[in-house]
């Protein structure tokens, strides 16, 4: 399943960097330990969950992001997801939706037969108020971001907030712009502020004023070479292929999921084997 929606892309690589902050803020106690592959492959058809992860609750945690009401249809694919992980890693599987339509937190069940259903979990961003996040934020201009604050404030234009969407979204490029942040977290934020004018801003005055602010301090990104990139991001798959090794998932799995080749993983899994 192909994504397409842009607050989709933006939730995802959210999630991927900050996942664990992200259900801090919704007052979850759990953390995600390692992400798991998210290509769902049953009966020769593919799907694609937005996130799921591995959790301290040696649970399977399924984060959805939905940017429109939630229909049957939906709750019928996300089950369908739930069940195809509980098959694949033999775990309970816990739901969780983050909407931007829906204005309070709630659960929805969808039956899978005469006696059983799946239970899942509708949180909302609009509980919280964008302008007072952005506020603390822009106290803190000339002092060093902890990782919640540069997740929170990638969160802001989804959250409740007085003025419209595309305003918020031109503060906060503005704000991004003049805060000590490292090159890494200023590429991640304007990636996603990218994402969600795309999805939110539709004059193209407006387009104009925060592609302008998004284009500012790129040249920041140089100072992060190619090659350095490319070793935090080996290390992280490893470190995913390790866990991965541990729950006995297929080597094949392990492969589409990490891009590592074959013969890594026998070598990690010697490794773990010699322990």
């Amino acid at each position: 399943m192909i994504i397409h929606n842009p607050l989709d892309k933006a939730m995802k690589i959210h999630s991927e960097k900050f996942v664990n902050h992200l259900l801090k803020l919704l007052g979850y106690a759990e953390t995600i330990k390692f992400m798991c592959p998210n290509e769902l492959i049953i009966k020769n058809n593919e799907y694609e969950a937005d996130f799921v992860g591995y959790s301290s609750k040696n649970e399977i945690k399924n984060i959805e992001f939905q940017s429109t009401k939630l229909s049957k249809k939906d709750t019928s694919r996300f089950t369908k997801y739930a069940i195809i992980l509980n098959d694949k890693y033999n775990l309970d599987v816990q739901t969780m939706v983050i909407s931007t339509k829906e204005t309070e937190k709630k659960e929805i069940e969808h039956r899978i037969g005469p006696k059983s259903k799946h239970t899942i979990t509708v949180e909302t961003l609009k509980m919280f108020n964008g302008d007072d996040i952005l506020k603390k934020i822009k106290a803190k201009e000339n002092k060093k971001l902890t990782e919640e604050d540069i997740a929170n404030l990638s969160l802001v234009p989804l959250m409740k907030t007085k003025a419209p969407t595309d305003k918020t979204i031109l503060k906060v490029c503005k704000l991004t712009n003049k805060l000590k942040i490292s090159p890494q977290d200023l590429e991640y934020l304007k990636c996603n502020q990218k994402q969600l004018t795309e999805m939110y801003v539709k004059d193209e005055k407006m387009r104009k004023l925060i592609k302008e602010e998004i284009m500012m301090k790129n040249d920041l990104f140089k100072t992060l070479d190619q090659e350095t990139k490319e070793k935090l991001r080996k290390q992280v798959r490893i470190e995913t292929a390790t866990e991965l090794l541990k729950l006995n998932i297929d080597i094949n799995d392990i492969i589409k999921a990490t891009a590592l080749t074959k013969q890594q993983i026998q070598t990690l899994q010697q490794q773990i084997a010699s322990k």
